[in-house]
């Protein structure tokens, strides 16, 4: 298992951006299991264990590792490729992928702005931060802004799997993006010949 993962194509953003198969690559990181082992860790149907199990292979964040009979049934366990999975700062599209990662990313902040319009799940809005920027920056203070935010999320993130008492989780959705450059401004009037 390498140490890293960067998820940088259409369907592996698909793959993670869903709650239950994070999950589920959460418990394929700590080790092995069959769909019908995470099945029953995350309290859902073995059939659709499978599913997702099967959409994490087909996006390549999960790999068959072994297979063993079992009563004579043949069971496929499974393991993340990495123990840890990071959003590429760019995600690579071909012709006809942007609209998929259009949906994920709306389908990202419409989750967002119903905990908005919850109040966060009872937590208060005062728990809650909303702040949208227009910054005017060179590439290369861009790229160090983006390290050091990368910097401050991975912090944070290590702990991920620390399940002591009294913590809690929390969501966090940050989306840095240039703008379309501006238009060249128009050259001289051209005279006639």
């Amino acid at each position: 298992m390498d140490d890293e993962y960067l998820v940088s194509a259409p369907l592996q953003l698909k793959a993670v951006s869903n709650p239950l198969r994070m999950r589920m690559l959460e418990q394929l990181i700590d080790q092995p299991r069959t769909a019908t082992q995470l099945g029953a860790v995350l309290d859902m149907a073995p059939s659709r264990a499978h599913y997702h199990v099967k959409q994490l292979e087909a996006a390549g964040l999960c790999r068959m590792v072994e297979q063993r009979e079992h009563a004579g049934i043949l069971e496929k366990y499974y393991r993340a490729v990495a123990g840890r999975f990071r959003l590429a700062g760019t995600l690579t599209t071909g012709p006809g992928e942007a609209e998929p990662v259009d949906a994920e990313v709306e389908e990202a902040v419409r989750g967002y702005v119903r905990r908005l319009q919850q109040g966060a799940g009872g937590a208060g809005q005062e728990q809650m931060v909303w702040q949208e920027l227009t910054l005017r920056l060179s590439p290369q203070r861009y790229e160090r802004m983006l390290a050091r935010l990368r910097a401050l999320l991975l912090e944070f993130d290590s702990a991920i799997r620390d399940d002591r008492p009294g913590l809690h989780e929390y969501r966090l959705l940050v989306v840095a993006y240039p703008e379309d450059p501006p238009a060249a401004p128009p050259g001289p009037p051209v005279a006639p010949d």
